[in-house]
């Protein structure tokens, strides 16, 4: 406190303001800010903050796969700042729910924000439409491909044209696994709870390489401008959770297998850098992991590792055989960022004690000439 007056007054020296009243300002608000985070008394609880999200996501945690991605409001923008940072849209670990894939931050997300970014932009796009009463094809595809088992929004509002009311009302399309109990209780914020019934799994009989990335902006992100493409041409059989082909890199040679696989999903856990998958397989195939790529990945099929590659919306593929499996992904820390982290653990303790030896250190005595 004494050296923060100092501070003042030396900032006010040559001004006819008095830098006992200023100080004493600021000191005041200072000391009122932290009587009321003492007292709790002008800040929300986490519940209270969270409102009818924490009940969400108690339900969806207690259900057997639990990908969660947060629409928010129905409305589309790619850079939507409620959406990708605030709540756990398209990356972020919260209440032990990890969204879909990765950080949220665009600057340090994975390349298969490439293409979520704008799936999920899609995806609200065409929740929040006025025109259609049912949801579109491509808005399944790309839940599948994300791994997307729930999502939350608020309803779109919309008026009935054969009412002379005038009053809005709340829609939710037709085709989703909609849970309104929080909208017809009139809760607020009054989100529903969709159940996409995807899971992280997709498997294919063939791998096809497909047209690079071309880089393209968009509001404040760069995307891929071929993200609609792969839409469009991907084919989605939701009963046998399985595509027409795997998107490969360009590059990729093309490759088949005969039959038609089909994958029935035992069991998921998805735990942080852990995810574990228990399925299913009629036939030989390739498996689609809605993982992002990385090569430090750790792949294992029963307990075995196994080589992986990489998809053209960059998640992570393998060769599966028919038979009841295993599936375990680990995300491992690459040898960078294991030092950088031993070394931040190390100079914590060096500047604790380099604080308190000049803490220590005695003043030297005042010299007069």
């Amino acid at each position: 406190m004494p050296s923060a007056y100092e501070l003042v007054r030396s900032v006010l020296s040559r001004r006819r303001i008095s830098a006992v009243v200023v100080f004493a300002v600021i000191a005041g608000v200072v000391m009122v800010d932290c009587l009321q985070s003492v007292s709790r008394a002008c800040f929300m609880s986490r519940s209270e903050f969270l409102s009818v999200r924490e009940e969400i996501y108690a339900i969806v945690s207690s259900e057997p796969h639990a990908r969660l991605l947060d629409l928010n409001i129905p409305e589309p923008r790619i850079d939507d700042a409620s959406r990708t940072l605030w709540y756990p849209a398209v990356g972020v670990i919260y209440g032990g729910l990890p969204t879909p894939l990765g950080l949220p931050y665009h600057q340090y997300a994975p390349r298969s924000m490439l293409h979520v970014y704008p799936w999920v932009d899609y995806i609200t796009g065409d929740v929040g439409a006025r025109g259609g009463q049912t949801i579109s094809d491509n808005t399944y595809k790309a839940l599948a491909l994300m791994g997307a088992s729930h999502l939350i929004t608020l309803p779109a509002l919309a008026r009935n044209n054969a009412l002379s009311d005038g009053k809005l009302y709340m829609v939710l399309k037709d085709g989703m696994d909609w849970d309104a109990e929080f909208v017809v209780a009139q809760r607020e914020p009054p989100l529903a709870l969709g159940r996409t019934h995807q899971n992280l799994v997709l498997a294919a009989s063939r791998i096809t390489p497909f047209a690079p990335d071309t880089l393209v902006p968009d509001q404040s992100f760069v995307v891929a401008a071929n993200w609609r493409l792969l839409l469009d041409t991907l084919q989605l059989d939701e009963a046998d959770n399985k595509l027409s082909f795997i998107p490969a890199l360009a590059g990729t040679s093309p490759e088949s297998l005969p039959g038609l696989p089909a994958v029935e999903i035992d069991s998921t856990s998805i735990r942080h850098q852990n995810v574990v998958v228990g399925f299913r397989v009629n036939v030989d195939c390739f498996l689609r992991v809605a993982v992002s790529y990385y090569p430090e990945l750790e792949v294992l099929l029963d307990g075995t590792p196994v080589q992986f590659f990489e998809t053209a919306d960059h998640f992570t593929y393998l060769r599966c055989p028919a038979g009841r499996h295993v599936l375990q992904v680990k995300a491992r820390l690459g040898g960078l960022r294991v030092a950088t982290l031993l070394v931040s653990l190390l100079s914590l303790p060096v500047v604790l004690v380099l604080v308190i030896v000049r803490r220590r250190k005695p003043k030297p005595a005042n010299s007069f000439a």
